[in-house]
This record gives C-alpha cells, structure tokens and sequence, in this order.
C-alpha cells in the first residue's frame, strides 16, 4: 500500500515540475517570454532543480 502511494505521489509531483523545467529551459534559451517578475522564480526552480540532479 505504501509503495503503491510512494509511486502515485512521485507521478503527481514529477510530472508537473518537469513540465515546469522544461518551460524555464525554453525561457533561459530565449525561445519564451514570460513577464520580467516571474524570470526570477523561473531561474530559481532551475537552479533548485540542477542542485538536486547534481546531488
């Protein structure tokens, strides 16, 4: 049962936060624009997210 929970909430969670990902990645490289104030939150979950890759 718990396993069966581990997974379900690994999906609902990696799911969205690598579409976000994938969105700062298009920000940074020029090919979105998003509004200046949110850039910020942009390039922080990116940097928060290479941190976690990397360790």
């Amino acid at each position: 049962m718990l396993v069966c929970c581990g997974w379900g909430a690994a999906t609902v969670l990696t799911r969205p936060g690598m579409l976000f990902v994938g969105q700062g990645i298009l920000v940074e490289a020029g090919t979105v624009a998003i509004d200046p104030a949110l850039r910020s939150i942009s390039r922080w979950y990116l940097g928060l997210w290479a941190l976690v890759r990397a360790g």
